[in-house]
């Protein structure tokens, strides 16, 4: 991977995990040319001339350990690295981003070396370095590794490719039966897990109810499987899963029509069967793709506007009525077989640690989360919680920490006036979609690669494809997303960074 000459740099880490405040040195010298060794026996050199990365030679077998020298300016930043010069190392990844980005930004940047168990150990300065007489390093820092644990990582560069309609339908939700989580049988299918996405929508209103929509083997193109529709023309489908449990796959939807649900069975369904659930009150709220959950024991959860949590433990033939909420309900979702969350109006949150045996209210006045919008997505890294409502604002919290104390927002990509409608997270990657208020495409995608701390701005990027709105996304692995909305909508992220 490149040598890097003498240039500027920004040094980054979250030592708290995903989420949490970057800390930052920005614009520190490099002072040392940086050699980091990964797989092959021939790798690129590069420097750096006129703000660009040039490759100038190759070299062969790199050494087995690198090391860089930090130097600081201390009176304009602060000296997080002492902390850990103390521990000897770092038990968490360091980044160092060269370019000199705005602070926590990685849009347009080259080149981003991530340092992983480095060891750090300080060093004195008084000498003036650059900058006026009165700049002086204070200290600098050199930073060794192991090239195992080092490695360059491109700056992530999203590609939104739109997929050409294959039919008219609003779709409102898209699973796959297989992804980094979750797989057919023992996971050793020939089938591509890219290839079994499925989406569903609306009814047409007069004849037809929805098309169940699937992916080809090529993972590119999405079509109506067969000539069948599920339900009648006035059913909306408004959350879909793919159950990998039982004998074979099984898609399961939760619609608009009080307490029925609709499965259809196989890759390629051939028809939809309808189940009505006794004792609910309520349907699914439209605009709800977070409305139905599929635990990893295999079990399904689903939420209603009457305030009811259902849960069926033979793949969606039998329901039973677990809890009911004093409002109505629009999202679920379990972080394991045990804990969960469910969501909806006015800020409602009723979390489980029993599997859902029992479920216990957070009032908005000790959570801290508006009462004014409904929670409409709500997901899990391996360490904390995120909720996003309507109004885009998104909120976090420690999976194992105390729920029922104020949660911490972060920031929000969306502009003014605009509606959230859904958001997806695998490690520290995350995308959320929105619709603006108005104009054309409204449509619009923002990911994160440092769980939440910063969001891309999809106008600034250029991340904005022809669409008449987006309803659903589903973060298949954290590289890749599949969007659905309006009118046929489907759109393909990818480009996202393994960070």
């Amino acid at each position: 991977m490149p040598i890097i000459k003498n240039s500027m740099a920004s040094v980054w880490v979250q030592p708290d995990g995903c989420g949490t405040t970057p800390f930052t040195i920005e614009c520190a010298l490099i002072e040392d040319d940086i050699t980091i060794a990964v797989t092959g026996d021939t790798e690129d050199v590069y420097c750096l001339k006129n703000g660009q990365f040039v490759s100038v030679a190759e070299i062969v077998s790199p050494p087995d350990r690198g090391e860089l020298t930090v130097m600081v300016y201390l009176d304009n930043d602060a000296n997080w690295f002492d902390s850990m010069v103390s521990r000897g190392s770092c038990n968490f990844p360091m980044y160092i981003l060269f370019h000199c980005p705005v602070k926590g930004r990685w849009n347009g940047y080259t080149h981003v070396l991530k340092l992983e168990k480095a060891r750090i150990t300080s060093h004195a300065l008084t000498s003036p370095v650059a900058r006026s007489e009165e700049a002086t390093i204070d200290r600098s820092y050199t930073i060794s590794y192991s090239s195992v644990d080092a490695q360059f990582l491109h700056a992530p560069n999203p590609i939104l490719t739109p997929v050409t309609p294959a039919v008219a339908t609003d779709l409102a939700d898209v699973a796959y039966l297989e992804d980094e989580t979750n797989c057919v049988g023992d996971c050793a299918e020939e089938k591509l897990a890219c290839a079994t996405g499925y989406t569903a929508g609306n009814g047409d209103g007069a004849t037809n109810g929805s098309p169940l929509v699937g992916v080809d083997d090529t993972c590119r193109v999405w079509s109506q499987i067969g000539a069948w529709y599920i339900g009648a023309a006035t059913d909306d489908m408004v959350s879909v899963i793919a159950s990998p449990f039982g004998t074979t796959p099984r898609i399961v939807m939760l619609t608009d029509v009080i307490g029925t649900i609709f499965y259809a069975d196989g890759y390629e369904p051939t028809a939809a069967t309808s189940v009505v659930v006794a004792g609910i009150a309520g349907a699914a709220n439209n605009s709800a793709p977070n409305s139905l959950f599929q635990r990893a024991d295999g079990s399904i959860w689903f939420v209603t506007s009457s305030g009811e949590v259902a849960f069926s433990e033979d793949n969606a033939i039998n329901w039973e009525i677990a809890t009911s909420a004093p409002t109505d309900l629009s999202s679920i979702y379990f972080v394991d077989n045990l804990n969960g969350l469910v969501g909806g109006a006015a800020g409602e949150l009723l979390f489980t640690q029993n599997g859902g045996l029992s479920w216990v209210d957070l009032p908005v006045a000790n959570t801290g989360i508006t009462n004014t919008s409904p929670i409409i997505s709500i997901k899990s890294n391996d360490t904390d919680y995120y909720l996003l409502n309507d109004d885009g604002e998104i909120y976090t919290k420690p999976i194992n920490s105390n729920l029922d104390e104020t949660w911490t927002v972060l920031p929000s990509p969306m502009t003014t006036g605009a509606t959230a409608t859904d958001m997806d997270f695998k490690g520290c990657n995350g995308v959320i979609i929105w619709n603006n208020a108005a104009g054309s495409n409204i449509g619009r995608v923002s990911y994160t690669v440092n769980g939440g701390y910063n969001w891309s701005d999809p106008d600034a990027t250029g991340a904005v494809v022809a669409n008449t709105g987006y309803n659903a996304v589903y973060l298949r692995k954290d590289l890749e997303a599949t969007i659905v909305g309006n009118a046929g909508t489907v759109v393909q992220l990818s480009g996202l960074p393994t960070l």
